[in-house]
């Protein structure tokens, strides 16, 4: 699952240009990185969700930084969009895939 989903109806990336120039709050930032459990498995970039909770405050405004950046160029490191899909069994027969959901 990514800490930072962008949609249409994504309130907290919010346009301070006529919808050219985005700025992502540090407050989202502190609150989904606070929302990581301890088990999560690292991710493309190797870099373990704990490792980012344990840097605290002080990597906020970097985190701020390189989102606001992507965001503003539209330029996603390839890494970011790729992940590694597991499928979940949700119930019912085994043999049919409608009774999985993917996570990531």
């Amino acid at each position: 699952m990514s800490l930072f989903i962008w949609d249409s109806s994504n309130i907290q990336v919010q346009s301070t240009q006529s919808g050219k120039s985005f700025t992502i709050s540090i407050n989202i930032i502190r609150k989904r990185l606070s929302a990581i459990g301890r088990k999560k498995y690292v991710g493309q970039d190797g870099i373990a969700g704990e490792i980012l909770k344990l840097d605290g405050e002080a990597v906020f405004p970097y985190l701020k930084r390189l989102l606001d950046i992507t965001m503003n160029n539209n330029a996603f490191p390839g890494e970011w969009i790729k992940a590694i899909v597991v499928p979940i069994y949700k119930g019912g027969d085994r043999s049919v895939v409608a009774n999985y959901r993917p996570v990531s």
